[in-house]
This record gives structure tokens, sequence and C-alpha cells, in this order.
């Protein structure tokens, strides 16, 4: 023992976003299944920072909105995998293989985000929808949609300083 082993996790992180995203995708598809039926005609569609709808539209848009997360979930994975195989091509194995594993990390955590976003605009809209709802839930989740992108940068300078730090014992 060296005292320097690097710390071998049994399951990539990039499964475990990847499973989270395709969880987020099958919500999604749940809720705008579940309460298609029973919407009103015209709900709301943009909310400003507050929560509060400021402009409305007709309940298809939740059709379109489940449509563009799917292909963007599947766009990403296809994205992921072309990518991830082309990087790691002429290097050692074993440069490859975490230069591999970084590129899949990075696209899986992307996937997740627009799987995650889509989840609570679309959870936004539906609350909205029918007033015997909390607003306060709707709020709570606008409030989270603001933070999503501010996640999204911290969590790719914590990725990239971990990766640069490890490759670099």
């Amino acid at each position: 023992m060296t005292g320097r082993e690097e710390y071998k996790p049994g399951v990539p992180v990039y499964r475990i976003l990847n499973t989270v995203s395709l969880s987020c995708l099958v919500c999604i598809y749940i809720l705008v299944l579940y309460a298609f039926v029973r919407l009103p005609h015209r709900i709301p569609t943009h909310f400003d920072l507050t929560g509060k709808a400021d402009a409305f539209g007709s309940k298809n848009i939740l059709l379109i909105m489940l449509i563009i997360a799917t292909v963007l979930f599947v766009l990403i994975t296809f994205l992921s995998n072309k990518r991830g195989n082309n990087q790691a091509t002429g290097k050692t194995a074993s440069t490859g293989g975490k230069s591999k594993e970084y590129i899949k990390t990075l696209f899986n955590l992307a996937k997740f985000l627009v799987s995650l976003s889509f989840l609570l605009i679309i959870t936004m809209i539906l609350l909205r929808s029918f007033p015997k709802y909390n607003s306060t839930l709707a709020h709570g989740i606008s409030i989270a949609l603001i933070a999503i992108p501010a996640m999204a940068i911290m969590a790719v300078i914590v990725f990239f300083k971990n990766s640069l730090g490890n490759s670099s014992r």
C-alpha cells in the first residue's frame, strides 16, 4: 500500500446519472399521460420569476414538451456513446478508458440536468393548472429552475477539478 491509492467506485458515476435521468423521463411520461385528460384545454405555459403564470396556451404543449424531452434524451445518449468511443481511441488503455468515462460522465450530467429541468417545468405547469394544489410548491419549483444553471456550472467545475487532481498523481 502506497497511501495514495485511488478510490474506485463499484458503479461509475455516468451510469448513476443515466439511471436517474431515465427515471426523470419516465416520471415525465407518467405525469403527462395521467394528467393530460384531466387538464383544462387552456393551461399556463410561461411563468415569471415568482412562479406566477404570465402566458397561457393549449394543453397540447405538454405533448410537444414530452417529445422534445425524449428526443434530447436519445440524442445526448447517442452523442455520449459516440464521443466517448471516438475520444478514447489512439490512447493507452488506462488513459483511453479514463477519458471515455469522463466524457460519458459529462454527457450524462447534461442529460440529467435536461431531464430534471423538463420534469420541474412540467410539474409546475400541472400544479398551476389545477387550482386546488398548493402554490407554495410551484413557487419552490420556480426557484429550483433558476438554480439549475448554477448547479450545472458548479458540477462541471468540481468534476474537472477532481479529474485533473486525480490525473496529476
